[in-house]
């Protein structure tokens, strides 16, 4: 939906998009999220996350998986590209180690705070 916001003294229209307890504000290619849930909770849509789980920042589809299960990551490394509102969307590995599930696939629609793939810490060198 679209929202008209006043900022410093000058109206501007964003995008929004409301999802359970979180508020995305897109403007520019920029995104600001608001959540309404307890501060312990606020992580990937409002639930706690396992260490290494990537999960889907909101609703959208993947458009490139740049991975696969096995493989060695670094911290860092982008993984998948996800498109939502005419926005594309950068995941990158939380951490450094080897993919032991993928929960994706190319064209796929996921839900916001959806298990995309799961990582296991592993020594990975530079």
């Amino acid at each position: 939906m679209r929202l008209e916001l006043e900022i410093n003294g000058q109206k501007v229209i964003v995008e929004s998009e409301l999802a359970g307890t979180d508020l995305w504000l897109h403007h520019k290619g920029q995104t600001w999220l608001r959540s309404f849930a307890p501060v312990a909770t606020r992580r990937a849509g409002g639930r706690k996350t396992d260490a290494g789980e990537l999960l889907a920042p909101m609703p959208g589809k993947v458009t490139k998986v740049l991975t696969q299960v096995d493989a060695i990551v670094k911290a860092g490394e982008v993984l998948i590209v996800m498109e939502a509102m005419k926005m594309e969307y950068i995941l990158k590995s939380p951490q450094a180690g080897r993919i032991t599930s993928l929960s994706c696939e190319l064209g796929q629609q996921v839900n916001l705070g959806q298990k995309l793939l799961q990582i296991d810490p592993v020594a990975v060198k530079s």
